[in-house]
């Protein structure tokens, strides 16, 4: 399963990122579907789009993520830059949040990760370094 998601991405930028991500995968003939998550997930995330293998598929991983880099590359060249655009949101839901949900999600398989080195990991993701 390979989850991509658009944290922040107003209607309209979803619309022209998914669709175009959906061509791709029909096209290729990867099965998918959206996953609704606003139970989950605060507002600002949106849905979460999976592809989806009954076996690790590597191949499709690596088609899916140059779908990914195509779509978002329409997105750009289709939107505006947005100035003061505030990172803050995603940045703090998932070095905190999604930190603590990913510690208990791994507790629940017997793994032992501490909620720190979540939030460490998520750090880093977020930083863009």
């Amino acid at each position: 399963m390979v989850a991509i998601h658009l944290p922040q991405a107003n209607p309209e930028q979803r619309k022209i990122f998914f669709n175009h991500l959906r061509d791709q995968a029909k096209e290729a003939g990867i099965s998918y579907r959206d996953v609704d998550v606003q139970d989950r997930f605060p507002d600002f995330w949106g849905t979460v789009w999976l592809g989806e293998s009954k076996v690790a598929d590597f191949d499709m991983i690596r088609q899916l993520r140059d779908y990914t880099w195509n779509s978002y590359q329409r997105l750009i060249e289709q939107t505006k830059e947005k100035d003061s655009f505030d990172y803050k949101p995603t940045q703090e839901w998932l070095i905190f949040d999604q930190a603590r949900i990913e510690h208990l999600g791994f507790k629940t398989r017997g793994f032992s990760v501490p909620v720190e080195a979540q939030a460490a990991f998520f750090s880093v993701m977020v930083s863009g370094v």
